[in-house]
């Protein structure tokens, strides 16, 4: 079974050559919170379906140590974001330390918010979960900060909705996958302007359906329509789309000879994938396929 380690060596390869597969850390995040922490053996089949998430860490030297920072909505204390990884000395901890990275940090959500510096609060948090308000800009040595297990960042409410809305960020909402888009696909949508009807000799409004008819192919090609185009732009979709890797049920599409639908399922399992990296001008094809043999994927 494929597991987490060599899910990040494939992400690597295809996206981020330069990157450190140390510099990834595999976590399961929901609602906003890291849930559980993976290694590297983590079978894929073990991991929560929608929430395996890579956070990439800065880049650090031997004497550094990772904080993680959480953001928080001050009035309810929920997270409104996902946390992220700044650095910190492992030894001889100043505040100041921290200044650079957490100034880009406030400065990012006050650019994005709108919100004034007085509504954005730090705080350290040690291991018994006593919380101490951090100034970053402060220049005396503070050797307390050696025992934070993590920064709070809390922002007054009233400048957190503008934040979520520019940033979907909570990923427990409905993604796009291929059941989704056979459903949409499928959908009986009108036409427009009036067409002639037989029946009534007149101009009626008219609508559109495809459904499929028996027999289906033993092999079903899908092709995803990647692009976006008009005569100003052309534009290649990346989103992730998600799909079954057995029993795609196509019976809910099947109408049959006496035009009603088919009550029993017809499943198909995938055996391939073509994945396109690039743009609509240029790029690269590679494959995913299934050995009929052992059953094991291979690129």
């Amino acid at each position: 079974a494929r597991t987490i380690g060599t899910l990040i060596h494939s992400f690597i390869e295809q996206y981020r050559p330069q990157l450190s597969s140390t510099r990834i850390r595999p976590v399961r995040i929901a609602e906003n919170e890291i849930k559980d922490e993976y290694s590297d053996y983590t079978r894929l089949n073990d991991t929560t379906r929608h929430e395996l998430a890579f956070i990439e860490l800065p880049e650090k030297t031997f004497d550094k140590s990772y904080v993680k920072v959480v953001f928080l909505n001050r009035q309810t204390y929920e997270p409104f974001r996902a946390p992220i990884y700044t650095i910190r000395p492992t030894y001889d901890y100043y505040e100041s330390d921290l200044s650079d990275q957490m100034n880009c940090i406030q400065n990012h959500i006050q650019s994005k918010t709108g919100a004034p510096s007085s509504a954005c609060h730090l705080y350290s948090i040690n291991h018994m979960d006593q919380a101490k308000y951090l100034n970053v800009n402060a220049t005396q040595e503070n050797n307390q900060l050696l025992f934070m297990k993590h920064i709070n960042f809390e922002l007054d409410s009233k400048w957190i909705e503008k934040y979520t809305s520019r940033y979907k960020i909570d990923r427990s909402s409905s993604k796009p996958s291929l059941t989704s888009l056979l459903a949409d696909f499928f959908h009986e949508e009108p036409l427009n302007g009036d067409y002639y009807c037989s029946q009534c000799c007149d101009l009626k409004p008219a609508k559109e359906k495809a459904d499929l008819v028996l027999p289906l192919p033993r092999v079903l090609i899908i092709q995803l329509k990647r692009f976006t185009y008009d005569p100003y732009s052309n534009t290649k979709i990346d989103i992730y789309i998600d799909f079954p890797l057995r029993d795609l049920d196509l019976s809910h599409y099947i109408i049959e000879k006496n035009g009603q639908k088919m009550n029993s399922p017809i499943y198909y399992d995938l055996v391939a994938v073509s994945n396109h990296t690039g743009s609509l001008i240029s790029g690269h094809y590679t494959t995913y396929a299934r050995n009929v043999e052992n059953r094991r994927w291979y690129s």
